[in-house]
């Protein structure tokens, strides 16, 4: 009986030890990016001003990361009170204003490019934000002039935005084998707050005007990198969608950090609908290209380390 209990427990300890291998070899999921503010704290476990390097020792211990609504790892809550931003992109012609679609389906690029487009927002939690009263103005299509139903010519008005943050490239250390959260790059990204339609309007008029609606596949939305891990009153947002592929177009899921094998979304893509009067709607893949300059009512960041 003794040596069948020993038996039995080696079988257990061997199965014990199968579980703690896989649990090993599991992959990593991303931790999700958390929007707040660094802030100088005695005893915080952070040693810098962008709470991106944690504190080796008691006398280093000076800053510490508090979301913007939750609470901190001490246990201290300080959320923020100016939670707002606006946002302006100005068309130039190094940084144009420009929505393309691919040509797939028009079997030709077609282009809707604007002079102009202001927004603004709030970060509304620790991981999700908005954008709002976006207006674009200027906007044309093959030298005609595009606009919403009810706006002025050559101004276009967005449906209202729902922003969260996503890891889009994780900081692997190939010498390690592992991912270094501070070193992990961010994206937003950016889907309707209601339905799929992020915006319909129409360029010139009958008969030979084009409806344009624009919408996310599989609403997953559209992506634009963020900085990340630093303190910051202003930033860019570079929106890259040239010639109707926009980037980057997914983003990190997974690790495996023994390999570095990163697992990745599905395709985070505009579809664009570009259709000439009397024509089947047909969508194709679009991209918008522009430069946003955001600037926050306070120093906000996005933080991957806390």
């Amino acid at each position: 009986m003794k040596r069948m209990k020993m038996m039995g427990l080696g079988v257990i300890a061997v199965f014990a030890m199968a579980a703690m291998f896989v649990a090993s070899a599991a992959a990593k999921p991303a931790n999700t990016p958390t929007s707040g503010r660094c802030l100088a704290h005695t005893g915080g476990k952070f040693s810098d001003a962008n709470c991106k390097t944690f504190a080796t020792e008691v006398a280093k211990e000076k800053f510490e990361f508090y979301p913007t609504s939750g609470t901190a790892d001490n246990g201290e809550s300080k959320p923020a009170v100016k939670k707002h931003y606006t946002a302006e992109a100005i068309g130039t012609t190094e940084k144009p204003i420009v929505l393309t679609g691919t040509g797939e389906k028009l079997g030709a690029e077609t282009k809707v490019e604007c002079k102009l487009q202001t927004s603004d927002g709030f970060n509304v939690s620790d991981t999700e934000g908005t954008a709002e009263h976006i207006k674009y103005t200027g906007c044309e299509s093959s030298k005609v002039s595009c606009q919403t139903a009810g706006s002025a010519a050559g101004e276009i008005l967005v449906n209202d935005l729902t922003v969260t943050y996503v890891i889009e490239k994780f900081g692997y250390n190939t010498t390690t084998k592992k991912d270094e959260p501070a070193k992990d790059k961010v994206a937003e990204k950016l889907v309707p707050k209601v339905g799929e339609e992020y915006v319909f309007f129409e360029c010139g008029v009958k008969p030979t005007s084009l409806k344009v609606h624009v919408k996310s596949l599989e609403n997953e939305g559209i992506m634009v990198n963020a900085k990340a891990n630093a303190m910051v009153l202003t930033t860019e947002l570079k929106f890259s969608g040239l010639k109707g592929n926009q980037k980057p177009e997914k983003y990190a899921v997974s690790i495996e950090e023994s390999t570095g094998k990163q697992t990745l979304s599905k395709e985070v893509s505009l579809l664009s609908a570009f259709q000439k009067e009397g024509l089947a709607e047909e969508y194709e893949e679009s991209g918008q290209t522009q430069v946003n300059k955001v600037k926050f009512e306070e120093k906000f960041e996005v933080n991957t380390v806390a």
